[in-house]
């Protein structure tokens, strides 16, 4: 067995509200050039590295706030 694997991330109701929640205050933070890249190719490669930094700060904020 593999105790190195990291635990999967369930996504619902409450991971997508916290993802809307950190989409918003991230996505506003990034430089008006790179927001408009994204917004016209979002499979550029600034919305690849928005999307990664983009949930390990939720997979991160899920895991201080778990019981």
């Amino acid at each position: 067995m593999n105790n190195n694997k990291k635990n999967k991330v369930i996504k619902d109701y409450r991971y997508w509200q916290l993802h809307k929640a950190v989409f918003e205050e991230l996505f506003w933070e990034l430089d008006v050039n790179v927001r408009q890249s994204i917004s016209d190719n979002p499979y550029c490669r600034e919305a690849k590295a928005f999307e990664k930094k983009l949930e390990k700060e939720v997979s991160e904020r899920l895991e201080l706030t778990s019981v």
